[in-house]
Parts: structure tokens; sequence; C-alpha cells
């Protein structure tokens, strides 16, 4: 998920990692995310980048495993706007804005996207 991306005025410094188990963590600029394809699927946390235009995404979640679902935006540096944030099932618009971002999606379960105009 994106590093450094939350809180106005804020700049990240550190991570702390709590773990009962072995883990993994890799750090990557963010001209690394690629772009967004549509349509897209996963199973868990992904990371687009997005320079289109404002649109209502088609986007599907199962609930298998459970938890969170969001469909984040960001722009430089600030979260500006959460299309979609909730827990369960789901399958609906999300709004997403025009111009240059970040689109993130934290989510443990499979989840599609795609353009719906």
């Amino acid at each position: 998920m994106p590093f450094g991306l939350h809180g106005v005025g804020t700049v990240a410094t550190s991570l702390i990692i709590s773990s009962s188990g072995p883990w993994s963590i890799s750090l990557a600029p963010l001209a690394s995310v690629p772009a967004t394809a549509f349509p897209a699927a996963g199973s868990g946390d992904q990371v687009f980048r997005y320079d289109g235009r404002a649109n209502d995404w088609m986007v599907t979640k199962s609930n298998a495993i459970g938890g969170t679902f969001d469909v984040r935006q960001y722009f430089g540096g600030i979260a500006t706007d959460a299309a979609y944030s909730g827990e369960g099932n789901y399958s609906g618009h999300a709004p997403i804005n025009a111009g240059s971002s970040l689109i993130a999606i934290p989510s443990r379960d499979h989840w599609t996207i795609s353009a719906s105009r």
C-alpha cells in the first residue's frame, strides 16, 4: 500500500512492524506503480496509477476472508477521496476523480474493477 501518503502536513519517517511470524517488506518509488488497465482483478492489496477522466467504476468484492475493503484515490500526498469503504460482499459503482493520482485497493479478498462508462 502507499507509504507516506496519509496525513496532511506530516512526513513519514519510520515504519513499525509487529508480527508473530515471518514477514517481509519491499519499498519502491511511486514511478514504478503500474498504470490502471481495465478490467482489473486481484486478490489482496493493489496500487494503480490513474491519469484518466472522472468516471464511475464498477467494483465487486467477495467476502471469503473478510475484513475491510477500500478503493481510495490519492492526489499529491493527500488521501482525497474514498470511492468506497466497507465490509462484506460488494457490487456497485465507485466514483473516481479526474487527474493524475494513485488508486489503492487494500483487501484480503478477491475483487474486480472495470470502467462502467
